[in-house]
C-alpha cells in the first residue's frame, strides 16, 4: 500500500492518526495531505514543532492561559485546531 493510498483510508475513516518517522522524511505533508483529503480544507491545520516549545511552557502553549499570567489571554494550540487538525 503506497502512502497516498493509506492517506486516503485514514482521511475516510475520520479516526485519529499517529504518523511516525525519522527527521525530514514527510510526516507534516502526510498529515496535511490526509487533512485535506477529508475534508478539513476550511478548518485549521496547526503545526507544533513540540521539541521547539520549552517545558516549562508546554501546558500554557497547548491548553492556553488567562490574563492573569500573561498580558493578555491566549486560548492555547489545541483550541485554535478545534474542529481541525493539530500536527
Amino acid at each position: 500500500m503506497s502512502a497516498r493510498e493509506a492517506a486516503e483510508l485514514s482521511a475516510k475513516s475520520r479516526r485519529d492518526v499517529l504518523i511516525t518517522g525519522e527527521d525530514g522524511v514527510g510526516k507534516e505533508t502526510l498529515a496535511r495531505l490526509i487533512h485535506d483529503l477529508a475534508g478539513e480544507d476550511r478548518a485549521a491545520f496547526v503545526p507544533v514543532n513540540c521539541a521547539a516549545v520549552p517545558t516549562n511552557l508546554a501546558q500554557s502553549e497547548l491548553f492556553g492561559h488567562s490574563r492573569g499570567s500573561a498580558a493578555a489571554d491566549y486560548p492555547g494550540l489545541f483550541r485554535a485546531a478545534q474542529g481541525g487538525t493539530l500536527f
